[in-house]
């Protein structure tokens, strides 16, 4: 059962629970393993930025790249429109 959570106030997809958990998850891991090869990350200004780019950019990223490998979408079953 998929749950769809529509849109926000500007259009944009909203993210589900799961998928916010993933992001969030995804952001520290990757600070944490970037900040062990690079010092100068690990600031109070660097994570915080670190963090709201990835979770702001990173569905927006993804789902761009899904449209442009998905195509143009039909437009549905023939008789279907008006």
């Amino acid at each position: 059962m998929r749950r769809d959570f529509g849109v926000d106030h500007r259009g944009s997809r909203r993210l589900g629970p799961w998928e916010q958990w993933f992001w969030y998850l995804l952001a520290g891991v990757t600070y944490i393993a970037f900040g062990v090869y690079h010092k100068w990350v690990l600031n109070w200004i660097v994570g915080p930025l670190w963090l709201v780019t990835v979770v702001a950019a990173g569905p927006w990223v993804v789902d761009r790249v899904r449209a442009r490998f998905r195509g143009p979408r039909p437009a549905g079953p023939a008789g279907s429109g008006p």
